[in-house]
C-alpha cells in the first residue's frame, strides 16, 4: 500500500494502528514516500512498528493541537465582534419591495437577487419587513 504519510491512514491514533495491523495481517506492505518517513522501509520490523507507533501519536496529537489552536482563535475573533464564517449576502429591501409590487414570488426574487429563498427569508424577518 503506497501512502504519502502514515497520518492519512486514520483520524486517531488508535484507528490509525489498527489499519497498519489489519494490512500487516494481509501482507500488504505499507510504503510510505513522505521525505520524513520513507527510511522506514528499511528498518528491522519491530523498530519499525515502534517508530509507526510514535509517529501516529505526534499526528494526532498535532491535530488535536491544531484544532484547539482554531476554536480558541475563533473565540477570540468573535470576543472582538469580528463576523466568524461566510460572508452575509446584502439583501436591498427596495428591490424586493419593487419586484413584490410587479407581483412576483419571494422564490423569484430570491433568485433575481442571488440568494437562497431562506436567506431571502432570514433578512427580510431582520429587517422587519
Amino acid at each position: 500500500v503506497l501512502i504519502y504519510e502514515l497520518s492519512r491512514l486514520g483520524r486517531t491514533f488508535y484507528e490509525t494502528l489498527r489499519a497498519l495491523q489489519e494490512l500487516e495481517a494481509l501482507g500488504a506492505p505499507i510504503i510510505a514516500v513522505s521525505p520524513k518517513e520513507a527510511f522506514l522501509a528499511n528498518l528491522d520490523p519491530q523498530v519499525r512498528k515502534l517508530i509507526l507507533a510514535i509517529f501516529t501519536w505526534v499526528a494526532e496529537r498535532e491535530r488535536e493541537l491544531l484544532r484547539q489552536r482554531t476554536r480558541e482563535g475563533m473565540l477570540r475573533a468573535k470576543l472582538q465582534g469580528k463576523h466568524i464564517g461566510r460572508p452575509r449576502k446584502k439583501v436591498d429591501l427596495r428591490l424586493v419591495k419593487k419586484y413584490r409590487e410587479k407581483g412576483l414570488s419571494y422564490a423569484d426574487i430570491a433568485r433575481l437577487l442571488g440568494v437562497s429563498y431562506s436567506t431571502l427569508r432570514r433578512r427580510l424577518k431582520e429587517l422587519g419587513a
